[in-house]
């Protein structure tokens, strides 16, 4: 079947369209939140240090619930757990937007960190386990293609122009009532969604210890050469997925010289390459193997990299941020590899470990910058993740070494 065809077999998803829905409202809410509680972090302490303590405080649950949350994922029923927690964290910004509102206060939006980092965690094992149930395994591609289109797509209106009308019309505090508005919405749209490409998990997952039941998990995942060496090369994509996003903001100032107008502009650049990207290497990954794809998006990035580690002009380091995201739109290819290669009973356990260990480098690289903050320079941290690059090579020979024949 081509592209075109497998698209709009998707599309007619009843339940796909209400998830695609769920998911942009959920962006909405999570875009205008990331700039809302920054916002707020900078207000009560203006530095660099405090946004970089907000961010560890963030990270850090991912850290010690990711293999928790994983093996929940993996014996409960998923639409529940998404229809609970979207609900548990629509009452959350309510409640804290009435908090800030009559005691405002730092330590306060470090605790409202905290705890969407604890939702950040659990839905990075949970989101893309759901899909699975969604579509059949040959409309995996797709289907993440559009969702992380969809997440970019939020991501430019969220922390864009619904952002800029909450601040003007509602204030800051208001805007947090808004987050917790859109993330009902979210809520609401899973409801409708039926699933037709379930199974039912393994009866002897409920019955041992949760201890136990997180082992498993990484017995399975070490056991299986090539979805392993495919793990790691979606780990080492989503460190730079996760890593660019915060240096621009000190290359940007430090580097280019420039204002917040080029900022917006260097992020906005990032997610439109982001969309274009997704489409780009969905459609080419219909004519040739996605390992291929892979292979010369992080070629792109790598040039992306040294690019923006070597270069003080604003339009060239545009132009290199709308072609780093342009690469990584290519991240729905890794993850339905990692999907197809992974039975549905562990899906939750293994994207945790996935994720688990992207958090560990990802909190170390934030303590580095905390400590070293004064001796920090952006463009060497773009000439590493230019290296990183290489491990994509690494990781994707390695899977074809160990591929099952």
């Amino acid at each position: 079947m081509r592209y075109w065809e497998h698209q709009k077999q998707l599309l007619k998803n009843r339940s796909f369209q209400f998830y695609l829905l769920s998911s942009i409202a959920g962006t909405f809410a999570s875009g205008l939140a990331y700039i809302v509680i920054i916002w707020l972090v900078v207000s009560f302490h203006p530095t660099l240090n405090a946004t970089l303590i907000g961010m560890i405080l963030f990270w850090v649950p991912s850290l010690i619930l990711s293999p928790y949350f994983g093996s929940i994922v993996d014996q409960y029923d998923r639409k529940k757990l998404i229809i609970i927690a979207e609900s548990i964290r629509s009452i959350m910004f309510i409640v804290f937007g009435l908090f800030l509102l009559y005691q405002p206060d730092l330590w306060i939006v470090y605790l409202l960190l905290i705890l969407s980092g604890c939702f950040a965690a659990f839905y990075q094992p949970l989101a893309p386990a759901f899909v699975h149930e969604l579509v059949p395994m040959e409309q995996l591609v797709y289907a993440n293609t559009n969702i992380n289109m969809a997440y970019e797509f939020g991501n430019i209106i969220g922390r864009g122009i619904i952002t800029v009308i909450a601040l003007t019309f509602l204030g800051t505090y208001g805007a947090l009532f808004l987050v917790g508005i859109l993330y009902f919405i979210s809520t609401i749209t899973i409801i409708p969604i039926q699933r037709h490409h379930t199974i039912e998990p393994i009866n002897s997952s409920k019955n041992i210890s949760l201890i136990q039941n997180i082992i498993d998990g990484y017995r399975y995942l070490f056991s299986n050469k090539e979805l392993l060496s495919y793990g790691f090369v979606q780990a080492v994509i989503l460190i730079g997925l996760m890593a660019a996003p915060v240096l621009v903001g000190p290359y940007v100032k430090i580097v280019l010289h420039a204002g917040n107008r080029i900022f917006g502009i260097s992020e906005a650049a990032i997610s439109l390459g982001a969309i274009a990207g997704a489409f780009f290497w969905s459609y080419i990954a219909n004519h040739v193997s996605n390992k291929i794809c892979l292979v010369f998006a992080s070629i792109l990035a790598s040039l992306s990299y040294l690019t923006l580690a070597n270069t003080i002009n604003i339009t060239y380091s545009l132009a290199a941020f709308l072609l780093l995201g342009f690469s990584w739109g290519s991240f729905s290819l890794i993850m339905s590899l990692v999907q197809t290669l992974t039975d549905k009973n562990y899906q939750g356990r293994v994207q945790a470990s996935i994720s688990m260990a992207v958090t560990i480098i990802f909190i170390l690289f934030s303590v580095f910058l905390h400590i070293f903050d004064k001796n920090y320079n952006a463009q060497s941290a773009f000439m590493l993740l230019a290296f990183l690059c290489i491990f994509v090579f690494v990781g994707i020979i390695t899977a074809q070494k160990f591929k099952k024949t």
